[in-house]
């Protein structure tokens, strides 16, 4: 399918930011178009990506892999990292936390290392913009959380939810993989 291109008075169905001002436009998988940061913003708070426009719900999206879309000019904003704080308003990012897997910009990175100066790790944004598969936390398709544990008998990576309520394993013991999660 070819680049869509957006006509003027197009907006951001999230953000409400007009064509020229959205913050790298990614088309849905319903070929609804929006800002990148507000998708992953709507994903982060709620799990799922709904689509304003028709009400398609997304469970899980691969972000980088959604189609960027130009402006009807050929205007778009397609190397610009946006900070994913809950709250931030399009600042732009300048770290991205391994950790927890969000992107920081100045003022909410300077919060987030007050905070988690000890446990996370912060990259450069740049590093992080080269390369952003490689810091991608493997998520349980089950519950949608981080697979952060694994069985020492067969193996399998778990999330706190299959721990918790079991899982078709019969292994005794999980051990963590915050080890693992880090590099």
């Amino acid at each position: 399918m070819a680049a869509q291109q957006l006509p003027e008075w197009y907006e951001c169905g999230y953000c409400v930011s007009k064509r020229d001002d959205m913050r790298d436009p990614r088309e849905l998988p319903c070929q609804h178009v929006f800002c990148l940061s507000c998708i992953e913003g709507y994903y982060n708070q709620h799990g799922s990506v709904t689509c304003p426009t028709c009400g398609e719900v997304y469970e899980t999206l691969n972000f980088e892999e959604l189609q960027k879309v130009e402006t009807e000019d050929g205007k778009s904003d397609l190397d610009t990292l946006y900070c994913t704080a809950y709250g931030c308003q399009g600042q732009i990012a300048i770290c991205f936390c391994i950790t927890c897997g969000d992107k920081f910009c100045t003022e909410h990175q300077k919060l987030h290392t007050a905070l988690y100066k000890e446990s996370h790790m912060e990259i450069d944004i740049e590093v992080y913009r080269k390369s952003p598969a490689t810091y991608t936390k493997p998520v349980c398709e089950q519950h949608k959380e981080i697979l952060d544990r694994a069985c020492k008998k067969c193996d399998r990576l778990i999330c706190v939810e299959c721990d918790v309520h079991g899982t078709d394993c019969t292994g005794i013991i999980q051990y963590y993989l915050s080890y693992y999660l880090r590099e």
